[in-house]
C-alpha cells in the first residue's frame, strides 16, 4: 500500500511525530498526535514538509493579502504553482 502523504509546515511537528521519544505538551492535541504517529508506523501516511507561503490550507486558516491568497486560490483550482 502507498501511504498518503500528509503536508505539513511546522518542523517541529514533523520532528516529534517520528521521533519515538518526544511528547506532546497541549492537551487537546494529545489524541491527534498519537493517531498520527501511529498511522506513520504502520506506514500508511509520511510527512512531507511544505513551505508555509505554499500550503493552501492557509487560505482557510488565516488572513492573507489578497495576493497571497489569489496564489494559493490559483494553485487549489489548477494545481499549478505560480
Amino acid at each position: 500500500m502507498i501511504p498518503s502523504r500528509l503536508k505539513v509546515d511546522n518542523t517541529g511537528m514533523i520532528l516529534s511525530s517520528v521521533k519515538a521519544g518526544s511528547s506532546i505538551k497541549k492537551r487537546s492535541s494529545t489524541l491527534s498526535y498519537y493517531l498520527i504517529r501511529e498511522a506513520i508506523t504502520a506506514g500508511v501516511v509520511e510527512l512531507q514538509h511544505v513551505d508555509g507561503r505554499e500550503n493552501t490550507l492557509d487560505m482557510l486558516t488565516k488572513p492573507l493579502d489578497n495576493n497571497a491568497f489569489m496564489k494559493l486560490l490559483l494553485h487549489v483550482l489548477t494545481g499549478f504553482k505560480t
